[in-house]
């Protein structure tokens, strides 16, 4: 299964991360059209999956001091579109952690 890290540094409060967290998600979500959607906190991580196109995608986020952290697990068949994957997931973290809305 191949899979994505991405280690984002940001100086927001671990709240403030949370919010854009679920920004990110929320904003990943509307892109996809997912059906199966789970998405749960459990302290400083949010665990989510959802289903695209028949698909299962699934990961973390977690929210440390001065950093965030995705971790995405992709199906077999995404592996040869994983770095296009990878590089607009980074896209869409610097934009939402980057905006001043929350």
């Amino acid at each position: 299964m191949p899979k994505i890290h991405i280690d984002h540094p940001t100086s927001l409060s671990k709240e403030e991360s949370r919010k854009k967290a679920n920004k990110l998600i929320e904003k990943t979500l509307k892109e996809f059209k997912p059906s199966k959607v789970y998405q749960e906190w459990r302290h400083d991580t949010m665990l989510f999956s959802f289903k695209t196109r028949g698909l299962k995608i699934s990961g973390t986020i977690d929210v440390e001091k001065g950093k965030i952290s995705v971790r995405m697990r992709l199906p077999l068949v995404a592996f040869r579109h994983k770095k296009k994957i990878e590089e607009a997931l980074r896209e869409k973290i610097r934009e939402v952690f980057s905006s001043k809305e929350v």
